[in-house]
């Protein structure tokens, strides 16, 4: 059986990372959101909040080993889209990949007012800290009386060279499923 050869043994100094001191923009949780290696570094890409201050945005990280992480001083480095907008309330669960050319993000985007309609967002980076949002944002949503309304999150993306490859979350927190996408521009 092949799952019996896998082993995990947890790190004995956890936890690697906390959320940030009083007053943080990421003080009262941190979760991962994509992590990878490129260049001799590990980078993370995670969402946090704090409700004073504004609940679920993107932060970075980097670490030279994957144990001992050191926070980006210009984070959050995703922060909420403009009053109004579909993602004005809420930008999570990125996921991040480095093509050759460019760090490329998808995330989590939310907007209570907007049906309570949960979409992808998607972002470019030359650096993995300052991102350029997509004008065609949201990339992908749904819509009502589909398989996967009104929750389309939780991207997980993969590039083969030549096409990005995305699964995501659809439908209801209770009685979702997976779904695929492709794209030729992420």
């Amino acid at each position: 059986n092949l799952f019996s050869q896998v082993h995990w043994t947890k790190y004995v100094n956890n936890p690697v990372m906390v959320p940030g001191p009083s007053g943080e923009w990421d003080e009262e949780f941190i979760s991962p959101g994509s992590v990878i290696y490129h260049d001799s570094t590990y980078h993370m890409w995670y969402w946090g909040g704090n409700m004073e201050i504004g609940n679920y945005l993107i932060g970075h990280a980097i670490s030279p080993d994957g144990i001992t992480w050191t926070k980006d001083t210009n984070n959050p480095v995703l922060e909420w889209g403009p009053d109004g907008d579909w993602d004005d309330q809420w930008v999570s669960q990125p996921e991040v990949i480095f093509n050759g050319n460019e760090y490329h993000m998808w995330n989590s985007a939310w907007n209570e007012s907007n049906d309570n309609v949960h979409k992808i967002d998607h972002h470019t980076s030359p650096d993995g800290i300052a991102w350029t949002k997509d004008p065609l944002n949201p990339v992908l949503y749904s819509e009502s009386g589909l398989w996967d309304y009104p929750r389309v999150d939780l991207p997980d993306v993969i590039f083969d060279g030549t096409s990005f490859h995305m699964w995501f979350f659809g439908g209801n927190w209770f009685s979702g499923q997976i779904g695929y996408a492709t794209s030729e521009d992420g």
